[in-house]
């Protein structure tokens, strides 16, 4: 039998479409695989260090060659073998929300470990110091959502360049991240627009009544109480579905009650698609779930569109006269939990210990702070800098843009931009990429 937390959340009424749009009866859970041996029980993720601490020593690990990886502490997390928290639609309450992450030290040198950009790495429990070249958009995802004080920063710094190949820029890897999540329909935990993008739609699209309330991307078998979670083959191929063995519950645990799911942001997520619905509705387009995306570009959001609309966002005459910006900022007031954006990057050299000493990187294992003598010495006046030349106002690819060469190709990423991708055989060596 579900639980009290599991019948309240199905008892909510919560509907997904617009009057008239006729819904086709769901499809059977199917392809579903022999569920594998047991597999090693993830660890509990911790910090490992009070709040307030400012740096953190531990061995660091010997840089490993070919672009290699070195152990981290979810090792056992693989596509064929996902953690659950990768298939949460919600993230619940941050308990580490406004802990300053600290500074990593080399315990062998007692200086602070440099990232490659030369700046100091922040100490995470999970990241390794050498994070593998070729790592999976699934791994990224899983280590940003065990802690959301991680940014993608934290990764690119510790990525370990082959020493043949071109190192992956930072598009690729948040490109690797949202082909995952695009292929098991899962929103990111912290969101880079404050209105809803089309992938936020385009997964409401897919989900069903049961997985929005119960907060999870898996298939919901409510008959017979059980989840069945996707077997992946790779970041964008789902092979199968295995038994989740995981209570109906599972990701409803950690919020307060009442539970607020669906979200604020999800509501706003829902009546949006609801009202695009009803417009294509109201121009003949006809009357499925998905006719919305028949719209001609003007009359869908502006926010979701490639380039800005020359005449602007126009008024929706056919529903309330109000275009879609002014008929969101309505429903932001009346939701005001919509923004879910990420978390700052803070810092022992930050503002937020302006009353504490940095910590810079040190020749020897010394003191970290000016000697009393160095204290002490006078300031010697500075020259002023040298004049440098004006940079041009506007950006040479950006006034003549070049057409993309064959071989190039382009895809709408999870916050609704566009990523591209040339392939090295295609690159023109006078052009910036």
């Amino acid at each position: 039998m579900a639980s009290q937390r599991v019948q309240t959340q199905l008892s909510k009424p919560l509907a997904l479409n617009a009057e008239n749009i006729v819904v086709s009866p769901p499809a059977p859970i199917s392809n579903i695989l022999p569920n594998p041996p047991n597999q090693p029980a993830f660890p509990t993720y911790s910090m490992d260090y009070r709040a307030g601490i400012k740096v953190v020593r531990q061995a660091i690990p010997a840089r490993p060659a070919d672009g290699q990886g070195t152990h981290h502490t979810y090792h056992m997390a693989t596509h064929s073998n996902l953690h659950p928290l990768l298939l949460q639609m919600e993230p619940a309450p941050n308990p580490f929300a406004g802990v300053i992450v600290p500074d990593l030290i080399d315990d062998a040198t007692n200086q602070l470990v440099l990232g490659n950009d030369g700046t100091p790495l922040r100490y995470f429990s999970h990241l390794p110091r050498w994070v593998e070249y070729d790592v999976s958009g699934m791994l990224i995802e899983l280590w940003m959502r065990l802690d959301q004080r991680v940014e993608m920063r934290d990764i690119l710094n510790r990525i370990n360049a082959h020493p043949t190949k071109k190192l992956i820029g930072s598009s690729g890897y948040n490109m690797k991240r949202s082909r995952f999540r695009e292929a098991i329909d899962v929103p990111p935990f912290t969101m880079g627009r404050q209105h809803p993008s089309s992938f936020e739609i385009d997964v409401i699209n897919n989900q069903t009544r049961e997985q929005l309330l119960l907060n999870t991307c898996m298939l919901v078998d409510i008959p017979n109480i059980c989840m069945f979670k996707p077997v992946m083959a790779s970041d964008r191929v789902i092979h199968g579905y295995v038994d989740s063995r995981l209570p109906l519950d599972y990701f409803l645990r950690g919020f307060p009650t009442p539970i607020p799911i669906p979200s604020d942001r999800q509501n706003i997520a829902l009546q949006l698609r609801m009202r695009l619905q009803t417009l294509a509705i109201r121009r003949n387009l006809g009357d499925r779930p998905q006719t919305y995306k028949y719209l001609p570009e003007n009359l869908k959001p502006t926010w979701w569109q490639k380039s800005p609309v020359s005449q602007g966002p126009l008024p929706i005459r056919q529903l309330d006269n109000l275009t879609h910006n002014e008929w969101i900022a309505q429903l932001c007031r009346q939701f005001p939990g919509m923004s879910r954006s990420g978390t700052s990057r803070t810092s022992p050299s930050s503002p937020a210990h302006a009353d504490q000493p940095a910590l810079v990187p040190m020749p020897s294992p010394v003191a970290f702070g000016p000697s009393a003598q160095q204290a002490s010495r006078p300031q010697t006046p500075r020259a002023p800098p040298a004049p440098v030349a004006p940079q041009p106002a506007i950006d040479q690819d950006l006034e003549n843009p070049a057409r993309p060469l064959a071989g190039e190709w382009h895809e709408r990423n999870s916050d609704d931009g566009i990523s591209y991708y040339v392939e090295p055989a295609h690159r023109r060596p006078d052009r910036r990429i």
